[in-house]
């Protein structure tokens, strides 16, 4: 039963491919776990590549630095490297010894190094946790894990093609993350790319947001603790905004700079936003198409 749902998944998902754009195994090793194994509490939606303490790991495709460190507070990745690719993918490898000279927001090519194997984290041996997202928008939301193929026991090296197609890995895409002005008056925030889906909020003339999807037309940004989609040409690049990262797992936004402001909403880790004002040790930001405020020490300042 559980063969035939992968099946499933996988023809949901993609095709057997030998297309040009292809990622590649990241690391030399055995497959000790493959994609949707059986944990008991959960399927394990990665790939598990077991090998020797030290071993390489490079970048699977070409794309920048998006995380580097331990982001968890149960620290299950451990030394965790993640890159973002074009057409909304992303590539994650954990429980990393140590890192390879790579920094965040840093631009790598496929088979670059980025890390060496290890067992840190939530790692019972040591080995790569490899897995692939679309679309994520947070490091907590494993909804976003697509099928990565390979069976137990298969060996692997590093700049040997994964046999599937992930489609679009190769288009040509400008720096997605970027502080973006809404030049229209008013501006519907809508949960997906495209006029016919649901809106979420208005955005107002003269805020900022920050983008860090593109498809098509349309821009994902960061709402305030949500995501939304706006129309590209209705939005404007800004340089030099004063954009930061939540860095606390969650923070909570406040109409006032005080903790006895009444709660708007919450932020959360990885999201960024840009700083307007400074007040009492909290931060303003713009939020959900107005504003609010937040603890400054639940962000640190990040330049796109």
């Amino acid at each position: 039963m559980k063969s035939t749902r992968l099946s499933f998944v996988a023809l949901l998902l993609g095709f057997a491919s030998t297309a040009q754009a292809q990622f590649v195994w990241p690391t030399t090793g055995m497959i000790g776990s493959s994609f949707w194994t059986d944990r008991g509490s959960f399927y394990h939606k990665a790939i598990d590549i077991n090998g020797s303490y030290g071993t390489k790991v490079v970048a699977s495709y070409d794309g920048k630095i998006l995380l580097k460190g331990r982001y968890s507070s149960a620290d299950f990745y451990g030394n965790l490297v993640a890159v973002r690719h074009a057409a909304g993918y992303d590539t994650y490898y954990a429980h990393n010894s140590r890192f390879a000279d790579v920094r965040v927001g840093m631009a790598v090519k496929q088979n670059q190094p980025i890390s060496y194997m290890g067992n840190t984290g939530n790692a019972a041996s040591v080995h790569v946790h490899f897995e692939v997202r679309r679309y994520n928008a947070n490091i907590y939301s494993y909804a976003y894990q697509i099928f990565v193929p390979g069976s137990r026991g298969m060996r692997v090296v590093p700049g040997q093609k994964i046999n599937y197609a992930y489609p679009g890995l190769d288009a040509i895409i400008p720096n997605e993350i970027q502080a973006r002005r809404i030049d229209a008056a008013t501006l519907n925030v809508r949960s997906g790319p495209g006029v016919s889906k649901s809106i979420l909020g208005v955005a107002k003339k003269g805020q900022i947001y920050v983008r860090f999807k593109v498809d098509g037309d349309w821009s994902r940004i960061w709402f305030g603790g949500i995501t939304g989609w706006v129309r590209t040409k209705d939005t404007a690049a800004v340089k030099g905004a004063a954009t930061r990262k939540v860095v606390w797992k969650e923070a909570v936004v406040r109409d006032a700079a005080r903790l006895g402001g009444k709660e708007l909403g919450k932020v959360r880790e990885g999201q960024i936003y840009v700083r307007i004002a400074g007040e009492n040790d909290f931060a303003k930001i713009f939020y959900r198409g107005g504003t609010g405020w937040v603890k400054s020490a639940a962000l640190k300042i990040v330049k796109l």
